[in-house]
């Protein structure tokens, strides 16, 4: 499992840290990396001592942010817990790896990036509880993960660069 992007309090990276405490109790194997950048030490001291707290640190990995490297190249999920979003671009470029998004069901990213049951799974009451049970759902349902990662790559594929160079041709 995976995320990318800023280690901020909008993105709510601890509501991500409890969510996967609930995932690793119903499935002991997953691991979750997160990479970037944390937005200020406070907040890193917040998140690392949940993790510790949680007894999770051999389980939870923050991996320094490489454009070149990013963990949700080889990741079954990403997931996303911010609080709002402007488009989701870590999202998409995830989705172009197959990788489908579990994400909390924010403006600008349900319906329009993240299509419930097509590419990832949105989740409206915006709880680590509900997010852990979307993530167990698809994790433990091999169809439909085939069907969310095939979709995931779809959507990316609306998404490339002839299709946005289309796109803004046709409103010119």
């Amino acid at each position: 499992l995976a995320y990318v992007g800023r280690l901020s309090e909008e993105k709510n990276i601890i509501d991500l840290v409890k969510a996967f405490k609930e995932i690793h109790q119903e499935l002991p194997n997953t691991k979750l990396q997160l990479q970037g950048y944390y937005s200020g030490k406070n907040y890193q001291e917040k998140v690392e001592k949940l993790i510790k707290t949680s007894k999770l640190t051999d389980q939870v990995e923050v991996v320094n942010y490489n454009a070149k490297q990013t963990v949700d190249q080889k990741a079954d999920l990403f997931l996303n817990t911010s609080n709002s979003e402007g488009f989701g671009m870590n999202m998409l470029k995830s989705m172009g790896y197959g990788t489908p998004v579990i994400s909390y069901g924010v403006p600008y990213v349900e319906g329009s990036l993240i299509r419930s049951g097509v590419n990832g799974d949105c989740v409206d009451n915006r709880t680590p509880k509900k997010l852990a049970h979307r993530v167990i759902k698809v994790l433990t349902n091999q169809s439909l993960y085939q069907k969310l990662s095939a979709g995931a790559i779809e959507t990316a594929k609306k998404h490339d660069e002839n299709n946005f160079i289309k796109s803004w041709q046709d409103f010119i």
